[in-house]
């Protein structure tokens, strides 16, 4: 975790290392994960599991404040799945666009500018996916609204009925 691509956790078996995760969210001590570790026959330091934890409970901190950040974005706009991911996207695009503009980093070396590029560049890319995923969507429901308001009226129903069932579908009527 953290900038350590090779921490002595990263290297362990997956499955000792979910548990270590586990064991860190269920809020252990350094000690009891390290204990739990050498009984398991890693060949750990406590300094180590004290660095991987503090990198883990960074990171889960941080994504904690992004998904507040979304929450709160959601919020005033209305919550489905779509407005979730819209939300995140959002934050991420605000926090790509801060890092770009940020004096300080007028040195900032090339093959890191092009990553951030990158980032945007697929986030950018998935709002147009998305927005095209809204208005299939929406298409979609037009045409079975209309095609069940014309079955309705067939069956005998009101128009009036009939189209009352259809803005019910569409969601014009509340």
């Amino acid at each position: 975790m953290g900038n350590r691509r090779h921490s002595k956790v990263s290297r362990m078996p997956r499955d000792v290392r979910d548990v270590f995760y586990q064991k860190v969210g269920e809020g252990h001590t350094i000690q009891e994960i390290t204990d739990w570790l050498r009984q398991l026959g890693q060949d750990i330091s406590r300094a180590a599991v004290g660095r991987e934890v503090k990198d883990f409970v960074g990171q889960l901190n941080r994504f904690k404040a992004v998904k507040e950040q979304a929450k709160a974005i959601v919020s005033e706009a209305g919550g489905d799945g779509l407005n979730l991911e819209e939300a995140a996207v959002t934050v991420a695009l605000n926090n790509i666009m801060e890092y770009l503009m940020d004096p300080v980093l007028s040195n900032m070396q090339q093959e890191e500018a092009s990553k951030v590029m990158m980032a945007l560049a697929r986030l950018q890319s998935s709002s147009v996916q998305r927005e095209k995923l809204k208005m299939d969507f929406k298409d979609k429901l037009a045409k079975e609204a209309e095609a069940i308001g014309k079955m309705a009226k067939a069956e005998g129903l009101s128009d009036e009925l009939a189209d009352a069932i259809k803005k019910k579908i569409l969601g014009i009527a509340a």
